[in-house]
């Protein structure tokens, strides 16, 4: 609706039609017809005065030709008459005649010279206008009736009413002055009046006494006052001056009409009849404050309280409710003030539909103060009452709810209060609320924003977790849900060590929670919170406990590597358990050695090694040690091998491994090359161990070893006991007597060498069927020996005078000659034949050569020493023959197909004796296959 502010002024509204504006439309200088007849005129720059202009309309009016020109120049000068007195007027200028007199004549005379006035109607205005400005109201409202009367669809004909309506008001003709009103309310709604008018209305009733009438229309005029672009104003502060002082002024006499108690009204009664509008609560308001002013504060409560229960709009309903409260207070109503404050909680606090929105300043502030005073209340009396040894839970319950009323409060407003939020946490664990003492307790102790309760409030947590874990419920979880649990009170109790390291208690309660992990045999997830144990402050004593369980974890995961690594950091520290510690690190150790050993031996014995490098004195080292020989002998790593059973043996001399591992050098000794150690421990062996055989085997190997060593000595004694102990096998036995032979050979020990080719030759006829044919070559080779000697005797015995003599000596030396190689002939073996062949027959030859060289006597001469020399032939012949035929049936051997050196020195002495027969190239065979 389209309307236009108007001032209120007092009741007697003296001065409304100053407050008027212009008449829409009036005839203006410039539409008056001039024509040529008007006077040629310089135009300056300079704006005319009013008595210029006066002037000039008096020239016009004295030279205009026409009466309407003439008129219209009356009309204008009557105008400027009035704007003129109304300057001076408010200027206090003083002059003959009263103000307005002149101007009043001027309309007056205009009216009585021309009865067909042309604008008649806007002339009577003007004079109503000039009498109402004179004060001459009686004569105005005269001018005003004849106007309506005569012009009923004069332009202005609303503001005439109103002028009617405003003197009849004056004069106390109110109902007069209410039917004036009315008529201008209904025929012209939109007039800029209507508002003023409706106002005047409800104040005519009023003064008629018809109250509802009266509220109906003050209602109507705080609607049309409050509407501002649409939208209903609510805040009066932000209505222009006069908008605001006619709502005020309003308010305050609906406040009256209300308080009277003959007239039974109140706004509730009211509202529900009229029907509630946006700024109903005004009137409620304004009537309260009105029974204060009166120190009616029970009906202001009551006034403030009706509007709380019937208004349906949520609006205001909470400044009323503080309002009431500061009704009580003022009035020093304590125990009202006490029921309406916890009500004003209940029903305007978090969770109720006025919480929808962001609440006011004071809504804010008051509730927060509230739920802070009864939630600290709950909380003494719950002090009180535990100090008292009484129950104290439902106390402490209620100031929960207080406290967390109060803080939910303060988000409102993104605040919050650190105090009441510990004392809210405190209310809950002291009435046994764990699950929500623990959440608020966490909330505190590990908000990002600093405060003072931190630490304590995350020990609080630790506490109730504690407290969760000895509860019987808990305890009968299943096995997931106790696994859960348990992570989770580690967790929190590992997060307040890291968050509260300086806490007196911080590095305990680590402890506590990998003790807890250990006792639940949850080590894997003990050991990945171990993983971050440095960022927790524990002592050396504390931090040796904790690596201790995570080193017991590795190892009961059976994660023996990191158990290992882990056992390893602990040696260097001391402690009580600093023996358990290296016994759980060397079977450790085993049991990755014992892994690796069916796949990567090496690393077996590696890990053994290390083990022994670092544990030298472990419990378990006879064990280890003797794995780690075996595990290094089965890799041929012989060199390492040997220096640890080399320490084993000195270490553990009386160890049931002390024989295999004697034994076991033995292989040691020969892959790496040490003879002297290898004959040694043959030698050792020889004598040392349990088992006969093996002792017989290294008996013999010894004296072997010492042989090829070059350990002449020591192998020609253990050969010779050899010899002389182990007479079977009958081959090592034969064999020992040929080493003995040879050594003595080396010696050039002709006794003791032909002692043992004496056994060798013995052996021979008591061989084995299966080492007959070896007994008998060495056997041979022992008999030629012997030959050989007999040969030698015999060829160095001479023949010299007396022939009969030294050739009887010499032959017996033949004997025996002839005996050894007969023996050697016998084996028929091979070169063995051929050479006991030509050696028999070099005998003979050697015989027939050796008598025709022999000595000759001195004293025979030439016939005498012929006939000496022919008997020497006739006895050497025969011993020449004798060799010829030895040498020619040894050279049979070679039609045989067998060819050595002794068939070629036959064919040679042979050539010698006979060559005519012999003395020619023989073709030697390619191959000897004579058998041996």
């Amino acid at each position: 609706m389209k309307r236009l502010t108007v001032s209120v002024l007092s009741l007697s509204l003296t001065a409304c039609f100053l407050t008027q504006p212009e008449p829409a439309k009036r005839n203006t200088l410039g539409e008056l017809d001039l024509a040529t007849e008007l006077p040629q005129t310089t135009v300056t720059e300079t704006a005319p005065t009013p008595e210029q202009l006066a002037a000039a309309y008096q020239e016009i009016v004295a030279l205009a030709p026409k009466a309407s020109a003439r008129q219209q120049a009356n009309s204008r000068l009557a105008q400027l008459s009035l704007e003129q007195q109304q300057l001076a007027q408010e200027q206090g200028v003083t002059q003959d005649s009263g103000y307005f007199d002149n101007t009043v004549n001027q309309y007056l005379a205009l009216l009585a010279n021309s009865e067909a006035l042309d604008g008649r109607d806007e002339v009577l205005y003007q004079l109503a206008k000039a009498y109402f400005l004179k004060g001459d109201q009686q004569a105005a409202f005269d001018v005003t009736s004849e106007l309506i009367r005569d012009y009923p669809d004069f332009v202005h004909n609303e503001e005439l009413i109103f002028r009617q309506g405003e003197y009849m008001f004056n004069q106390k003709q109110y109902e007069q002055a209410k039917n004036r009103y009315l008529t201008l309310v209904e025929n012209y709604p939109d007039s800029p009046l209507a508002s003023t008018s409706r106002y005047m209305l409800a104040w005519s009733d009023f003064k008629l006494f018809n109250y509802q009438a009266s509220l109906n229309s003050f209602t109507q005029v705080l609607s049309l006052a409050l509407e501002q672009d649409g939208k209903t104003v609510l805040n009066i502060e932000q209505l222009n001056n006069s908008d605001r002082y006619l709502v005020a002024d309003t308010l305050r006499i609906m406040s009256v009409i209300f308080s009277y108690s003959d007239f039974e009204q109140d706004p509730v009664s009211h509202y529900q009849q009229y029907g509630w509008q946006a700024f109903s609560f005004m009137n409620f308001d304004s009537l309260a404050s009105y029974y204060i002013e009166q120190k009616r504060y029970l009906d202001a409560a009551k006034t403030y309280q009706s509007f709380i229960t019937t208004s349906p709009e949520p609006n205001h309903k909470v400044d009323f409710a503080l309002a009431q409260m500061s009704v009580f207070k003022k009035a020093n109503f304590k125990s009202l003030l006490t029921d309406y404050e916890l009500q004003f909680i209940r029903e305007f606090g978090v969770g109720s539909t006025y919480l929808a929105t962001e609440p006011t300043d004071a809504h804010y502030l008051a509730l927060k103060t509230l739920e802070k005073k009864y939630a600290d209340r709950s909380y003494y009396q719950g002090q009180q009452l535990a100090q008292q040894n009484e129950n104290a839970i439902t106390a402490f319950s209620v100031a929960a709810i207080g406290y967390q009323r109060y803080l939910d409060t303060l988000q409102l407003k993104q605040q919050g209060d650190i105090d009441s939020h510990y004392l809210l946490a405190e209310s809950l664990y002291q009435s046994q609320q764990w699950q929500k003492a623990l959440s608020e307790y966490q909330t505190i102790a590990y908000s990002a924003e600093p405060n003072k309760y931190q630490s304590d409030a995350g020990f609080a947590v630790v506490s109730i977790y504690k407290t969760q874990l000895a509860n019987k419920q808990r305890s009968q979880r299943g096995d997931a849900g106790q696994h859960e649990f348990v992570v989770e009170v580690v967790d929190n109790w590992l997060k307040f060590a890291t968050t509260f390291s300086t806490h007196k208690s911080a590095s305990t309660v680590v402890l506590q929670a990998f003790n807890l992990l250990f006792e639940r045999q949850m080590y894997d997830v003990l050991l990945t919170k171990f993983a971050h144990v440095k960022q927790f402050s524990l002592s050396e004593s504390e931090m040796y406990q904790a690596q201790l369980l995570a080193a017991h974890s590795h190892y009961n995961l059976q994660d023996f590597a990191s158990a290992e690594s882990a056992y390893k950091q602990l040696l260097a520290k001391s402690s009580e358990q600093a023996s358990l510690v290296r016994e759980n690190l060397a079977q450790s150790m085993i049991k990755q050695a014992e892994a690796l050993a069916a796949t990567n031996p090496q690393l077996a014995a590696d890990k053994y090694i290390a083990l022994l490098t670092l544990l030298p004195s472990t419990l378990y080292r006879e064990q280890v040690q003797y794995n780690l020989t075996q595990y290094l002998i089965s890799l041929q790593l012989f060199s390492q091998a040997s220096k640890w059973v080399d320490d084993f043996i000195t270490r553990y001399p009386t160890s049931k491994n002390i024989e295999s591992l004697q034994t076991q050098k033995i292989a040691i000794y020969k892959n790496t090359q040490q003879g002297d150690k290898l004959a040694a421990q043959y030698a050792y062996l020889a004598t040392s161990h349990s088992d006969e055989n093996t002792r017989r085997i290294s008996l013999y190997q010894s004296a072997e070893h010492y042989r090829n060593m070059g350990d002449i000595e020591n192998a020609r004694l253990q050969f010779r006991t050899y010899a002389h102990s182990y007479p079977t096998p009958f081959a090592q036995n034969l064999q020992a007597k040929v080493e003995l032979a040879n050594i003595y050979q080396k010696q050039n020990k002709a006794s003791e060498r032909r002692f043992w080719l004496n056994k060798i030759i013995a052996a021979y006829k008591v061989a084995p069927e299966s080492e007959l044919t070896w007994a008998k070559i060495e056997a041979a080779k022992a008999t030629e020996v012997f030959a050989n000697d007999a040969f030698y005797v015999y060829q160095k015995s001479k023949l010299t005078v007396p022939l009969k003599t030294s050739l009887a000596r010499k032959r017996k030396h033949m004997a025996v000659a002839l005996e050894r190689y007969q023996q050697l002939a016998d084996y028929a073996l091979g070169q063995y034949s051929t050479q006991a062949n030509f050696k028999i027959a070099q005998i003979y030859h050697l015989m027939a050569q050796d008598i025709m060289s022999s000595e000759r006597p001195k004293q025979l001469k030439d016939l005498a020493l012929e006939q000496y020399e022919l008997l020497l032939e006739e006895q050497a012949i025969p011993f020449e023959d004798q060799a010829i035929e030895l040498y020619a049936r040894n050279n049979q051997l070679l039609h045989s197909g067998l060819y050595d050196e002794w068939i070629k020195k036959t064919l040679t002495a042979l050539a010698k004796l006979m060559p005519a027969r012999f003395a020619k190239k023989e073709v030697e065979p390619g191959e000897n296959h004579a058998i041996y």
